[in-house]
């Protein structure tokens, strides 16, 4: 007799109902047999470790085990990714003891669509942030790759199929604090945002710029373009509102603007281009060599649209 790991939630499942100040949790567990005088023991912890829930139901009960938390932290996104631990025992009768146990991390949130008016997260608007998703087999490799869509300002991740992701997938983007999305339309696709190896593209800084708050500042080497009269014009990415431009050294342009910043006619006579953009308190330096700006180097695809 054990939980069944085949079955949801690997044996157990735990939906949340939020009402003002508290959580109503309700428990859904799944053994691989009933036994009479087994019963099933919950205990529940926040992120010091200290024990805020228990709760006990025998095994065979038709109704879910209904417990109440006051005064919960809700699990808000990557904003606020909290995540309480549920340790589940299931003790059998008499002098047996416990015969199995599961623990894992869960989010108590609420998210729910609203007829004409969109979705919320715990009450409040929920603006999806979303890019197309295909986990990868190794959770270092995916923990990268979704930890830089965070960075991205992404809160949403979309898949094509739900039942194929790896077993660490659903807990991974809940420790992240993304939502996982079946697919849908108008969302970029990893492979434009990643190249091999998680190394973020100029599209990838292009969505930070209009999603992420973080202060930061991105010279686009795949922007740089010849134009007729032979200077040259580049795009900074970032999130501040204000951009310069240094050309060796040397205050070139300063620009308003938001999330994306186009510098045009800027010489370039030297074996090297040497490039310097600054936002805010942020800084990032370039250099080019004069035989990288031959045309046949550039991509002709650039600038991507993305969609917000």
């Amino acid at each position: 007799m054990g939980f069944d790991k085949k079955a949801p939630g690997a044996g157990a499942e735990v939906y949340c109902t939020l009402e003002p100040g508290k959580a109503i949790l309700e428990w859904k567990l799944y053994v691989t047999e009933e036994e009479p005088g087994a019963f099933f023991r919950i205990l529940v912890y926040d992120k010091k470790d200290m024990l805020v829930l228990e709760g006990r139901q025998c095994v065979g009960e038709e109704e879910l085990l209904r417990t109440l938390l006051l005064h919960p932290h809700l699990w808000r996104g990557p904003e606020d990714a909290y995540l309480y631990r549920a340790e589940i025992f299931l003790v059998g009768p008499g002098e047996r003891g416990v015969l199995d146990k599961i623990s894992f991390w869960f989010p108590i949130r609420s998210f729910r669509e609203v007829l004409g008016k969109g979705w919320y997260l715990n009450g409040e608007p929920f603006c999806r942030k979303t890019v197309r998703y295909e986990a990868a087999c190794l959770r270092e490799e995916a923990q990268k790759e979704l930890s830089l869509f965070v960075q991205m300002g992404a809160n949403t991740v979309s898949i094509e199929s739900p039942g194929k992701q790896p077993a660490f997938f659903y807990g991974l983007c809940e420790e992240l604090g993304l939502v996982v999305w079946v697919l849908g339309k108008g969302e970029e696709a990893k492979a434009h945002l990643l190249l091999q190896g998680g190394i973020p593209t100029s599209l990838f800084y292009r969505y930070k710029a209009r999603w992420s708050t973080e202060p930061f500042v991105y010279i686009s080497l795949d922007s740089l373009r010849r134009e007729k009269d032979g200077n040259f014009s580049i795009t900074v990415y970032s999130s501040q509102k204000k951009a310069a431009l240094y050309v060796d050294g040397v205050l070139f342009e300063f620009q308003s603007g938001q999330g994306e910043f186009i510098f045009r006619e800027i010489p370039f006579s030297k074996l090297f281009l040497c490039l310097t953009a600054e936002a805010g308190e942020c800084t990032m330096s370039l250099a080019v060599h004069k035989t990288f700006t031959q045309a046949s180097l550039f991509h002709d695809n650039y600038p991507l649209e993305c969609s917000s």
